[in-house]
């Protein structure tokens, strides 16, 4: 009797078979073949043995919601006996894959990286594809990225137009002093040449003699011609 060999046909149910040799039984005079099949549930036993990957699966960082320019990891976890050795990324409706490796990074991601990805884990007993997961990536629009720039913008308008009312509100009220100046400035100093020189009442008496001179012949031309008449 021998025991040749060890089948496993599911994950926790162990089957061998054994044979004995054929035997001759002197009373029949013929050779017997036996053969026993014994299967036994053990979970210990099953879970030791060589297999290919089983359990493959996706996991996504960040889990939250994905925006233009941000940074993505996908890792590939599986269970096998032996160890996987390969790993491989695909995305779908691609041919080619992706990468290679038990993690795959998307740096500044962009929406053309918008999808479903996968991985193939892999070892000498055999590969098992995990399910897909998607990575939906988010616009971002042009009003977002202006925010801060319109922010600036409208902090530096608004200083603009204080400082001008500030010079304007300055401009008015010294303004008011130098028209105020100006009004005082147009009465003239008595004490100068030109306002003695505009002034009647201030002229000297030569120029009323000088008027009374310049005046006498007209003043006393009558009474020439009367006296001209007597003689």
């Amino acid at each position: 009797t021998r025991f040749t060999q060890l089948v496993v046909h599911r994950p926790n149910l162990t089957c061998g078979w054994f044979y004995f040799a054929p035997r001759k039984f002197s009373e029949q005079g013929k050779s017997t073949h036996c053969c026993i099949i014994l299967c036994v549930l053990l979970p210990f036993l099953s879970s030791s043995l060589p297999d290919k990957p089983k359990n493959t699966s996706v996991s996504v960082s960040p889990s939250g919601e994905i925006v233009e320019g941000s940074s993505v990891t996908l890792t590939c976890s599986s269970d096998a006996n032996p160890p996987v050795d390969k790993y491989t990324w695909y995305k779908k409706n691609v041919t080619s894959p992706k990468a290679s490796g038990q993690s795959y990074s998307i740096t500044n991601i962009i929406s053309e990286d918008r999808g479903e990805y996968y991985c193939e884990a892999e070892n000498k007993y055999g590969r098992l594809n995990s399910s897909s997961v998607s990575v939906d990536v988010q616009y971002t629009t042009t009003l977002f990225l202006w925010v801060p720039v319109m922010g600036v913008g409208a902090a530096l308008t608004v200083g603009a137009l204080l400082v001008t009312i500030y010079c304007y509100m300055k401009r008015r009220h010294t303004g008011g002093s130098d028209a105020t100046s100006d009004t005082q400035s147009v009465h003239p100093d008595p004490n100068s040449d030109m306002y003695t020189a505009l002034n009647m009442k201030t002229r000297p008496p030569e120029y009323d003699t000088l008027a009374n001179v310049r005046g006498l012949p007209s003043d006393t031309a009558p009474q020439n011609r009367s006296l001209a008449l007597h003689l």
